[in-house]
């Protein structure tokens, strides 16, 4: 990556974390770095990106769900 494409990837990490999306983002982050210690070099699926697509899609309608629910649900 070119020194400016990595600092517009900066200024907008710190753009996001600075917002109200940042536990989410910080999540997939997560999500993209255990995937990596694992050493899954299989990039993302057709139905993986399209679930990704659609989730931010939901996100962006407002259709957001209660974490604590989440979490409840499935006994974390």
């Amino acid at each position: 990556m070119a020194p400016q494409a990595d600092q517009e990837l900066l200024d907008k990490v710190k753009a996001i974390t600075a917002g109200p999306d940042k536990e989410l983002f910080l999540r997939i982050v997560d999500t993209f770095y255990e995937r990596m210690e694992e050493y899954d070099t299989e990039p993302l699926t057709p139905e993986e990106m399209a679930m990704i697509r659609e989730s931010q899609a939901e996100i962006r309608r407002g259709e957001t769900g209660d974490w604590e629910d989440f979490k409840r649900k499935r006994n974390l």
